[in-house]
């Protein structure tokens, strides 16, 4: 199938996306946007909003329908109900969690700012994640035991937000000392998706 991530030239809320096309093997192409073409492009995307995917013969948007959409269609998504909730809940917190980013340091630069949200507030909500990683047995998966749309969130948002881009100099020691074990996760979970890790490597530091 053709599969076309339409998005800026950013990682932002498609990365996870090209994460899980990428891992099950489905080939895709970027589309990128600069601001002035998206601005023209809005009308013919529903909702007007990036990320879009086209998949399948359809055209979709929001990143976490997309992604569940993906995940259903690869078999990750777990049949017991409680681990599905412990799933979307995850997925749920995550989201928030890109939403706080965004408003340090997307819409605005208050790097300073996002380093107090993370001693006062961020750190303990990772200690949360921490300890279901560690009620989960340490097995290399946030729910359950094979891969999730959980390990995705997890990873992503730490090796997207703290160990790469322009600000991994600051915020890389930061979360070392406060969420080592979050770290190990996400490092382990690049360990063992060498095509993830390799595009890590490769995709040059975006700011967002």
């Amino acid at each position: 199938m053709a599969v076309v991530v339409h998005y800026f030239d950013s990682w932002g809320r498609a990365e996870r996306i090209r994460w899980l096309l990428m891992t099950y093997n489905i080939d895709y192409t970027d589309k990128f946007y600069e601001w002035e073409e998206w601005l023209a492009a809005r009308s013919k995307l529903e909702f007007g909003q990036l990320p879009a995917v086209e998949i399948d013969g359809h055209q979709m948007i929001q990143s976490l329908a997309i992604e569940r959409y993906i995940a259903r269609k690869i078999n990750i998504i777990p049949a017991d109900p409680y681990q599905e909730y412990q799933v979307e809940s995850i997925l749920g917190y995550f989201d928030d969690l890109f939403r706080h980013f965004a408003n340090f340091l997307i819409y605005t630069s208050d790097l300073q700012g996002y380093i107090a949200y993370y001693n006062e507030e961020l750190k303990d909500g990772l200690k949360c994640v921490e300890n279901r990683i560690e009620a989960n047995g340490n097995n290399g998966f946030v729910v359950g035991n094979s891969r999730t749309l959980a390990d995705f969130a997890v990873a992503e948002f730490v090796i997207d937000v703290f160990l790469s881009g322009p600000r991994k100099g600051t915020l890389t020691p930061l979360i070392e000392a406060g969420n080592p074990k979050i770290v190990e996760f996400a490092r382990n979970f690049l360990s063992n998706n060498s095509k993830i890790a390799t595009r890590v490597q490769t995709r040059g530091d975006r700011d967002f």
